[in-house]
C-alpha cells in the first residue's frame, strides 16, 4: 500500500511512537517500515530494523510527544520531542 509522506509522519509518530499496544504498534511498524529501516536519535545514536524501532518505540511511548510534522514536494519533515508522561516538552 502506497502513503503520502504527509501520511507515513503522522502514522509514524502516532501509531508507532504514540500506540500503547505492543501488538498494534509491530503491526504498524511491519505496515509502514522497510526490512533495512534505520532511526536515528541524536542523542543516542543509531536503531536498524523493525525489531530495533519496536523496542525504542516501546520505551519511548512512555513519554509524553509534541510534535511538527511539515511536507515538502518531494519529503517531509517530523520534528519531536519527548518528555516525562502528562507534562508537555518544550518546543
Amino acid at each position: 500500500m502506497s502513503y503520502s509522506v504527509s501520511t507515513l509522519l503522522i502514522r509514524n509518530l502516532r501509531d508507532v511512537f504514540g500506540e500503547n499496544d505492543p501488538a498494534r504498534r509491530r503491526a504498524a511498524i511491519d505496515e509502514i517500515y522497510t526490512e533495512d529501516c534505520v532511526f536515528y536519535d541524536p542523542s543516542k545514536g543509531v536503531y536498524r530494523g523493525r525489531d530495533e524501532i519496536d523496542r525504542i518505540a516501546g520505551a519511548i511511548k512512555l513519554l509524553t510527544l509534541n510534535s511538527d510534522i511539515s511536507q515538502l514536494p518531494s519529503r517531509g519533515i517530523g520534528q519531536w520531542r519527548a518528555g516525562p508522561l502528562g507534562i508537555r516538552p518544550p518546543g
